[in-house]
């Protein structure tokens, strides 16, 4: 009979239901468009969720940088209805366009601050685009408006890096 494995006490302290539902995550109160919201840390998926939105592929397979969803992305992921565990993220996935044509100084101070929870530098974003020479927030959304021109309905999937 196989011997079982042993894993590292830590291990469970680590992944602990608690943990993993955003237990450990840091957040803030804040306000988005006057409204008392709270910034979160990024869990490991999102956060590669919004590092992979500046990354975009130009004619004959070359990267570049695209900046112009990546504040909107720290925004739908980042902002939540309260501090608890257990808080629901406020946007779902597709609405990075509608969150760009919203005031940009917002965005900014959103994702600034959910940036910062996260560890992640506004700089790392800028220095790559200058390195890259690609120009930002070129070119019109790829979101579609719905028929009466609202955003989708909030029916749909909060996306698998959404800790809800």
């Amino acid at each position: 009979m196989p011997k079982p494995q042993s894993f590292h006490p830590l291990r469970e302290k680590f992944l602990s239901p608690a943990n993993r539902a955003g237990g450990a995550l840091r957040r803030q109160e804040t306000t988005f468009l006057g409204e008392r919201v709270w910034a979160w840390e990024l869990t490991g998926d999102q956060r590669a969720a919004v590092e992979q939105s500046r990354i975009k592929m130009a004619r004959g397979g070359t990267p570049g940088i695209e900046l112009r969803h990546y504040r909107a992305m720290a925004v739908l992921y980042g902002l939540r209805d309260s501090g608890e565990p257990g808080a629901r993220q406020i946007f779902v996935d597709g609405d990075e366009g509608y969150l760009n044509e919203l005031p940009a100084s917002e965005l900014d101070k959103a994702a600034e601050l959910v940036a910062e929870l996260s560890g992640m530098r506004s700089q790392d974003a800028e220095e790559a685009r200058k390195n890259s020479g690609a120009a930002a927030g070129s070119g019109p959304s790829s979101t579609s408006p719905t028929a009466d021109g609202g955003p989708p309905s909030a029916g749909g999937s909060e996306g698998s890096a959404a800790a809800s």
